[in-house]
């Protein structure tokens, strides 16, 4: 890998000018996409036209990518522990082991789901008035969410008047009749595939 220097010369196409451009190696801060806070001190691809930041190097990235997974929203939820042996027993039914480093990722694409599905929609809150929520809450979900997801579950939230716990309540319940009660084959395959790749 090329490592860059401040003050070096590049080239690069500048979105703004629409054109190739001649570019300066400098140290910016540069904005998250989602457009909440940016990240400071960073060596970017500069342009000479028109000042834009038009290039990341690839020894710049680790950096924005710490920023952005200190940014993650942090999730967690006291539970009855029969319900997180539930969701270990969804991964046996989409055909993974029963490992719990899973279940962010597994949250995560419900709570993707959730935002439009009708079926929630409709019934969210017999979802959270479910017997099979009964009992000690000696269990615990704890995870982090990536800015995206986080603005989809605090949306959820606002929408349906829940806070964080029936929400993820509400959400198990959710896979359970989607996983366990009425399995569609080609959600279960893509689901699957979804979690052998963020794992």
């Amino acid at each position: 890998m090329k490592f860059f220097k401040e003050g070096e010369k590049s080239k690069a196409i500048c979105s703004d000018c629409k054109k190739l451009v001649p570019t300066t190696f400098r140290v910016r801060s540069v904005p998250i996409a989602n457009g909440k806070g940016s990240v400071p001190d960073v060596l970017v691809g500069v342009c000479d036209i028109c000042d834009s930041v038009v290039s990341l190097p690839q020894q710049s990235a680790p950096k924005v990518a710490e920023t952005l997974r200190k940014k993650k929203k942090d999730v967690e939820a006291r539970i009855p522990i029969h319900v997180k042996d539930m969701a270990l027993q969804i991964l046996l039914q989409i055909g993974l082991e029963p490992n719990e480093s899973y279940l962010p990722t597994l949250l995560n694409h419900f709570v993707l789901k959730a935002e439009k599905d009708k079926f929630f929609s409709k019934h969210y809150r017999s979802l959270i008035d479910s017997d099979f929520l009964i009992g000690k809450k000696s269990g615990r979900i704890s995870m982090k969410m990536n800015p995206f997801v986080a603005s989809v579950f605090d949306k959820i939230s606002k929408k349906y008047d829940l806070g964080t716990t029936e929400l993820v309540e509400a959400l198990l319940i959710f896979m359970q009749k989607e996983v366990l009660e009425k399995p569609k084959g080609k959600e279960i395959a893509s689901l699957k595939k979804e979690l052998i790749v963020a794992s």
